[in-house]
């Protein structure tokens, strides 16, 4: 609906269903609404060629992962001996959980767009907020009652808020046909964190508030049952928890000696260094990106390229744990150590994940970069005119992270709950060179 030239309010309501979902739970509703105003027609101003002011809210609902979620599973269980054979028993694969519902996610967004000087210098400016409740969840559960060790669920008391802000500002220098030159910068900031929404819980959510993702160690060998990735209710996402290791006094030792956090004692007056030593060592998540995208044109000679920064996450990267390190050199012979900036040549101990692994992976890289020419075909060749061109992509990278792969890892193939883990199955980027010719009719 258009209130004026200057006005603009658009709203929506769909109604969704689906078979996953409990009998009770099948339906829900999903509002949106927005709405636009220029300031500059709307209070005839005069200097700014567009002043345009945004909000807009909107629900949206993910499904739950598996079919039939809300109702008892069985599947063939381990064999049993019968009647003088083995036969086959069956057994619970899932509990039942009727209550299963949409998970739902509100997003509110405000924003400007903006242009002055005749649209030489334009952007726009964005906050949102998206808070994601009801999230669908494995909760674990006691057994017995239940017949199976987790439930299907929503998590109804706690929600995921996602907060950031987005700038984009951008200048046109030049504009005729003989040259043109268009900056235009990029800045992005945002945060995650699971919020405690003070309802009384369904299901529970980890120990005290507190859900270890064993599927976050770094794996085998020896490292297995050993996970840097908790996700805690009024903490932000993303953090890595691991022992802190005292690097003198591991040296001088010839293994790992790790600070004692809580105090606690053996007997024979050793400490006891177990997952209450762990602490937080960095967080996966950066703290602001930015980028600047150029775009060129002298006569018929036309030029792109893209530098894109990303800053403040932190890799475990266990590619040095496992690969740089002599680990156990003195029990068995080591025929392959990858001999890096992070190699402890005193240290022969088994491979075991500490702070020392945790590296800033800050980095500034040329995305991709291209230059073409173009040709003016006559009007009796068929054609309008011809490009020809050449492209790269991925040609450098400024980081002093000593992996292969300083990107930010969002996920993890184990749990979308686990990130900034650097697995020993990453491979360097590919540098490409692209020739070609493009041809207009």
């Amino acid at each position: 609906m258009r209130m004026c030239d200057a006005d603009n309010v658009t709203a929506s309501v769909r109604r969704d269903g689906t078979s996953k979902n409990g009998p009770e739970n099948k339906w829900d509703v999903f509002p949106a609404l927005s709405a636009s105003a220029d300031l500059v027609d709307a209070l005839d101003m005069t200097g700014p060629n567009q002043l345009k002011l945004r909000v807009g809210y909107g629900i949206t609902g993910s499904l739950p992962n598996e079919n039939y979620g809300y109702l008892q599973l069985f599947g063939n269980g381990p064999s049993a001996p019968f009647g003088g054979s083995f036969v086959s028993t069956i057994q619970p694969n899932t509990n039942p959980n009727p209550l299963l519902r949409f998970e739902k996610k509100g997003e509110f967004n405000a924003g400007l767009d903006f242009a002055f000087m005749d649209y030489k210098l334009t952007g726009t400016l964005d906050f949102y907020t998206r808070t994601t409740r009801d999230l669908l969840f494995n909760a674990n559960v006691a057994s017995p009652p239940f017949l199976f060790p987790t439930v299907p669920a929503n998590l109804n008391n706690v929600d995921l808020v996602n907060t950031g802000v987005e700038l984009s500002l951008g200048y046109q220098f030049g504009g005729g046909s003989k040259f043109s030159y268009e900056p235009r910068l990029i800045f992005s900031t945002f945060s995650t964190q699971l919020q405690d929404n003070g309802e009384t819980a369904d299901f529970p959510f980890g120990d005290g508030g507190a859900l270890t993702i064993e599927s976050s160690s770094p794996g085998a060998p020896v490292q297995n049952d050993d996970p840097i990735t908790r996700v805690v209710i009024g903490e932000n996402f993303g953090d890595i928890y691991a022992r802190q290791l005292d690097l003198a006094a591991s040296q001088a030792a010839g293994e790992y000696v790790f600070i004692n956090q809580n105090g606690d004692m053996n007997d024979d007056g050793t400490p006891i260094i177990n997952e209450d030593d762990k602490v937080i060592v960095g967080n996966a998540l950066p703290d602001f990106s930015l980028s600047l995208a150029n775009t060129f044109r002298f006569g018929k000679v036309d030029a792109s390229f893209f530098i894109r920064g990303v800053f403040g996450h932190d890799l475990a990267n266990t590619p040095n744990d496992f690969l740089g390190q002599l680990g156990g050199a003195a029990n068995r012979p080591i025929d392959n150590v990858i001999l890096g900036d992070g190699f402890l040549d005193d240290i022969v101990s088994a491979q075991k994940f500490s702070d020392f692994f945790v590296e800033d992976a800050s980095f500034v890289s040329l995305d991709n970069a291209q230059i073409g020419y173009t040709l003016d075909l006559g009007k009796n060749t068929g054609f309008k005119n011809v490009r020809f061109y050449v492209a790269a992509q991925n040609l450098f990278v400024i980081t002093g992270y000593s992996g292969v792969d300083p990107s930010v890892r969002w996920t993890d193939p184990s749990s979308a709950l686990v990130a900034g883990i650097d697995r020993r199955d990453t491979y360097f980027r590919t540098r490409t060179f692209t020739t070609g010719i493009s041809v207009g009719f």
